[in-house]
């Protein structure tokens, strides 16, 4: 009677907190048909399992690719192939996605009247690493009580990270 009342204490305590979260905290439902395509990318990055030579060091290396992903139509959009994870391959990873959402919605003879050859998102939906939370990114908060923002506040792109070790919280990992 006890463990039918308590399931979540009987589940955390028998099987863990991984089992917890799997099984007793409920899921964001996220609804796709609320958003349009290219509104929120989903960005992450995923070691391959493919050894490669390392163009700098001339040693096998497995490469790290980092894609942005359509969070409604679950496209693969922007992405980039580096030795490692860091603001050079997310920033052009970025640059990628922004001109191939250009190609979808823009009609060619606009863009050339306006200079504009891309598509913003408005939501970017991050991996809490490292690299994605840079300075370059977030921008700087501490400076004499200014605001210096990051390339996604530059480009009005509102950022939110994943939780950390949580891979259901983000399409991409279903892909990779």
């Amino acid at each position: 009677d006890w463990t039918s009342r308590n399931i979540d204490l009987w589940t955390l305590g028998r099987f863990g907190m991984k089992a917890f979260n799997d099984k007793i905290i409920k899921d964001i439902l996220r609804d796709k048909d609320r958003v349009e395509v290219g509104d929120i990318v989903v960005a992450d990055g995923h070691t391959l399992n493919v050894m490669v030579i390392n163009p700098l060091t001339g040693r096998p290396q497995r490469m790290t690719l980092i894609m942005f992903f359509d969070f409604k139509s679950s496209m693969p959009l922007g992405w980039e192939i580096m030795p490692t994870e860091n603001i050079l391959t997310i920033a052009s990873a970025l640059r990628r996605t922004i001109l191939l959402l250009g190609r979808f919605f823009e009609d060619v003879a606009h863009r050339k009247a306006q200079g504009d050859t891309g598509y913003i998102p408005k939501i970017a939906y991050l991996d809490n690493g490292r690299a994605f939370r840079a300075k370059y990114f977030r921008g700087i908060k501490d400076f004499k009580d200014s605001i210096v923002p990051g390339l996604f506040g530059k480009l009005g792109i509102e950022t939110m990270y994943a939780t950390p070790y949580h891979g259901q919280s983000k399409t991409i990992e279903r892909w990779f």
